[in-house]
């Protein structure tokens, strides 16, 4: 089906939602100017003003977006990483500043130099490897191997290599320190790191859509990387701890929530994980959080946006008004800026939502 079709017929909505006039009509006029093909909800006080979906999630089955259309969490997936992580420290298995090596069996030489923070942080200067034809990341299968689903071996395949800068000097974003991040993980507790997403994340808080991308057919929404061209095949598993969960946008917002407001893990973690540092792009441990002069007042965000092949996801809060917007598109035109662009679609949605009575 043409793109112009799919922008023209409107997805779904929650009748059940008392959804604001204005948040919609900046998300309408965004997809009939033909950049925004896919899924938004917005919880004030964990309840839903907007839940809707805008166009089609599979042009070729004409399936329509909604709030509870499966898609990708794409990078979003590191947040759940670091919480994992916070919880590890909160336990006191853990340790920020120790070192990589402490954690994992026979790890590079390099990893008694970058500590579990740096790798939090994106600090540590691991880099993938660039390995030539067998180096088919992230576009293409790597394997039909279910192993490439364990972050160990995706970390040890193209993550073993030196640091390229000094450990703590540079913020350079990439799925290297995560995949060693579920590395610690698995190896601590024996469990898969996407195990224990869903018995210590997802099913305290009822989030019954996540599961781990696997090998196999697709089931999420697809992606486009043109008007009309297809997103090339995707080896979406072998992302595993970086990039590897799958749900559906009302289950990833209710996360964001319950994440900001300490559900899971002691609020002085929750502080901690997420303090950005202006010196590291404000970013924090698993997202990025910072204040920004919006509409004349300081106000505090945390932002985590994710992009595998042709869908992109950005979730984006303000925790002291309780405020949690979610949306994903596979429009490759979608532009998901941040607060930090007053005139913004991200920033238009925003605004909308704080100003919803």
């Amino acid at each position: 089906m043409a793109l112009g079709a799919a922008i023209a017929m409107a997805g779904l909505s929650n009748p059940a939602v008392a959804e604001t006039g204005a948040v919609r009509q900046v998300i309408d006029l965004e997809a009939k100017a033909g950049r925004f093909s896919g899924a938004v909800i917005v919880l004030k006080d964990g309840v839903p003003i907007v839940d809707h979906g805008w166009g089609l999630a599979d042009r070729a089955t004409g399936r329509s977006w909604q709030t509870s259309t499966l898609t990708r969490y794409a990078s979003v997936t590191k947040q759940m990483t670091a919480l994992l992580l916070f919880q590890e420290i909160q336990a006191g298995r853990v340790e920020l500043a120790a070192p990589l090596s402490r954690y994992i069996k026979d790890a590079p030489s390099w990893a008694g130099t970058v500590t579990i923070e740096h790798l939090l942080r994106h600090t540590s200067g691991v880099r993938e490897a660039d390995v030539g034809e067998s180096y088919d990341f992230p576009f293409h299968p790597a394997s039909s191997d279910a192993a490439l689903a364990r972050p160990l071996n995706q970390a040890n395949r193209i993550c073993s290599d030196a640091p390229v800068s000094a450990p703590g000097t540079e913020f350079k974003y990439g799925d290297c320190e995560y995949y060693w991040l579920g590395a610690v993980l698995e190896q601590l507790t024996g469990q898969s790191w996407d195990q224990l997403a869903l018995d210590r994340i997802a099913r305290p808080l009822g989030l019954s859509s996540w599961m781990a991308a696997s090998p196999g057919p697709d089931t999420t929404a697809r992606g486009y990387v043109s008007r009309d061209e297809l997103e090339p095949a995707l080896g979406i598993w072998t992302f595993s701890s970086a990039a590897g969960m799958t749900g559906t946008l009302t289950d990833i917002a209710r996360f964001e929530r319950a994440l900001v407001r300490s559900e899971l893990l002691d609020p002085k973690l929750t502080a901690q994980m997420l303090a950005g540092r202006e010196d590291y792009q404000s970013h924090a441990m698993g997202s990025w959080s910072y204040t920004w002069p919006f509409d004349g007042k300081d106000i505090r965000f945390a932002e985590r946006q994710g992009w595998v092949g042709g869908v992109r996801l950005i979730m984006i809060s303000v925790p002291d008004e309780d405020l949690v917007i979610a949306m994903v598109s596979n429009d490759p035109d979608t532009r998901f800026d941040g607060a930090w662009n007053p005139e913004g679609f991200v920033s238009q949605v925003i605004r909308a939502s704080r100003n919803n009575k």
